[in-house]
């Protein structure tokens, strides 16, 4: 049982939040574990409710972290780590890719990147397009936007899917590639295509069609040997791109088969996770920075976190069944995991052993950001929760 009162500034002025949090299957903290008194940062009041975000990106000024999100008119706003907007800019709908940075001009300045279903946007610091941009594909509704930089010279690829089913690569300023104007996938995708390099094979785009076609292209949009291989049905979103070793790709059915597949278009190995219920279903979660996952099986009450050998990690209680979840890895003992309970509007954080780390929960109606910042000896949190961006603190 947790409570905790809140005040803060919003819009319509200030603002008191009760939270009183029971959870009588909360999972037992070990004596030695020491959950942290939660630290009030900044808070941002912006006119209308958020719906995306907030996502970090890099200051280039001054290596602090701004961040992107986006309200319910589809307006984009990029905050500074003062809590000031550094811009605001309208888009066509709402932002349906990651946030990507590029350095356009290759003078270390970074231009942000991210699609709505109608444009492509890059946009500068300032708040200016680049030329050529917001990019349109006429006829065509977007689905997935990736960001692809071959040999790390700045010379940006972005690998778009759509809704009809067609896969197009775009070069830095917005032009179509030959062989990809489009190149007809003939159904919509599954996940956000993607780049991999694998030593001795070369560049494969990596595509995987609903239907369960998994398809490796060359980066001239060649078949490559083994393309497409069949899945089984019901893939959960996304592949994992495993590099340690022999690198491969993992996929994960909802009915819990996990299927280990090599670059020459073959799964290699098939293992089944164990459920109890016909309806649980499962999904791999891939940290931040896409090195490392966990396999999470949801249930209507709870949801079990398993490492690669299929061990329970751990089991969250969870009301209601509606849950956003997100694994950082930030090395050694540093793994969190994340979790908005969306029916409550209540966000937590826990050790890989099931322990909070915090003692009362964050207001979150969404994603929930994590920064590590070991120089300075703390986590940064960043949540939304109906008009606010909301900053937490606790120690490292």
């Amino acid at each position: 049982t947790s409570l905790a009162l809140r005040i803060h500034q919003s819009s319509n002025g200030p603002e008191a939040t009760l939270l009183i949090n029971y959870n009588s299957e909360g999972a037992a903290q070990t004596a030695s574990q020491k959950s942290f008194e939660l630290a009030s940062g900044k808070e941002v009041a912006l006119p209308q409710n958020l719906v995306y975000g907030p996502k970090a990106i890099k200051n280039f000024n001054d290596g602090t972290e701004d961040l992107v999100i986006q309200d319910q008119n589809h307006v984009l706003y990029v905050i500074n780590s003062a809590g000031e907007q550094v811009y605001s800019q309208p888009l066509s709908g709402p932002i349906l890719s990651e946030t990507f940075q590029i350095d356009y001009f290759k003078n270390g300045k970074l231009q942000l990147v991210l699609a709505t279903a109608d444009r492509i946007y890059a946009i500068d610091r300032l708040g200016d397009p680049l030329p050529g941009f917001p990019k349109a594909i006429p006829g065509e509704k977007i689905t997935h936007l990736s960001v692809v930089d071959y040999d790390q010279t700045l010379e940006y690829r972005y690998f778009i899917a759509t809704e009809k089913g067609n896969l197009w690569l775009l070069d830095k300023t917005g032009k179509d590639l030959e062989n990809w104007n489009p190149l007809p996938l003939g159904e919509p995708t599954n996940g956000t295509p993607f780049h991999a390099r694998v030593p001795g094979k070369g560049d494969f785009m990596v595509v995987l069609g609903i239907s369960g076609d998994l398809h490796f292209f060359s980066r001239k949009g060649e078949s490559r040997s083994g393309s497409p291989l069949k899945l089984p049905d019901g893939i959960a979103s996304p592949l994992i791109f495993n590099k340690t070793g022999t690198p491969t790709l993992q996929a994960v059915t909802t009915g819990g088969e996990i299927l280990d597949i090599s670059f020459s278009g073959e799964i290699i190995k098939r293992t089944q996770a164990q459920k109890s219920n016909r309806d649980d279903k499962f999904r791999s979660l891939s940290d931040q920075k896409g090195n490392s996952s966990i396999l999470a099986l949801e249930q209507f009450n709870k949801i079990q976190l398993f490492d690669s050998q299929q061990r329970l990690l751990m089991s969250i209680p969870l009301a209601g069944g509606n849950a956003w979840i997100g694994y950082y890895d930030f090395g050694s003992s540093r793994r969190i995991i994340a979790v908005t309970n969306l029916e409550q509007g209540l966000g937590y954080l826990y050790d890989l052993e099931g322990n909070l780390l915090i003692s009362s929960p964050l207001q979150s109606s969404g994603e929930i950001q994590l920064s590590h910042f070991p120089s300075q000896g703390q986590y940064l949190i960043r949540t939304r929760y109906g008009k606010t961006l909301l900053e937490y603190l606790i120690p490292d």
